[in-house]
């Protein structure tokens, strides 16, 4: 088991189609923005999870209220605060 620490309350989460990849969508929230963070997750269940973070999408002009992943866990679809929504790359 592996607790992750994050500066504002997770919103969401979700495993990505293979289980490689958590997603997690934070609060904006007491000076911090909202981000997407993807975290790599070892699917042995004996190994040492790690706590860096293998991306970070900062949402400056409206923070994400949901976000998950597209077909084949190509894209991170995103919907934001003001009701845009956006999409991003979910490898870089």
């Amino acid at each position: 088991m592996k607790v992750w620490d994050f500066n504002t309350a997770v919103k969401r989460v979700e495993f990505n189609e293979d289980g490689s990849q958590l997603l997690a969508v934070t609060e904006k929230r007491m000076g911090f923005l909202g981000t997407i963070v993807v975290l790599d997750i070892k699917l042995d269940v004996d190994a040492e999870q790690s706590d860096e973070r293998a991306l970070v999408i900062t949402c400056e002009d409206s923070k994400a209220t949901v976000a998950g992943w597209s077909y084949m866990s190509k894209y991170i679809i995103a919907g934001h605060e003001d009701g845009s929504m956006s999409q991003y790359d979910g490898k870089v």
